[in-house]
């Protein structure tokens, strides 16, 4: 199903395409970030100065900009947590990364595109990842027949 059919609030990727990632010096890494909602303090909202590059974004940045500029346009110091038992409630999206890249590395630049919004007022978004939430595909040993073991 689709994202938000029937409750679906997990958005996953390929993963086995993601994992099958080859390249000289690295491979890919499947990692789940999650959306954790949580209530800012006055005081940590932030009025930003519009820059240039602000203007030109077309994409996802310049969407966010748009909804911030509508709603109240108001930021904050985006926030990155660990993983927690109650994460896995939240709603969350998978991501193809390289195995060079920390899932520390992938919170904190998904922070940076979601996390500075406040909306409705008082909430921002708190991005969740833990490695326990990064998969990497690890080849089999290989493999030695009668042949082999006797040459060894």
């Amino acid at each position: 199903m689709g994202l938000f059919a029937r409750g679906n609030i997990h958005a996953d990727g390929l993963f086995d395409e993601c994992l099958a990632v080859r390249a000289p010096n690295f491979s890919g890494k499947y990692c789940n970030v999650y959306f954790v909602p949580t209530i800012v303090d006055p005081s940590e909202i932030i009025k930003p100065t519009a820059t240039a590059n602000d203007d030109q974004r077309a994409n996802l940045i310049g969407i966010l900009h748009f909804l911030g500029e509508r709603f109240g346009y108001r930021r904050v110091k985006p926030k990155v947590s660990r993983a927690d038992p109650t994460s896995y409630i939240f709603p969350s999206v998978s991501l193809c990364i390289p195995s060079s890249c920390s899932s520390s590395d992938l919170g904190e630049a998904v922070g940076q595109l979601i996390g500075r919004y406040v909306f409705g007022g008082n909430v921002s978004i708190i991005t969740v990842t833990d490695d326990s939430y990064c998969f990497v595909d690890n080849p089999p040993p290989p493999s030695f027949d009668g042949p082999d073991i006797a040459v060894m």
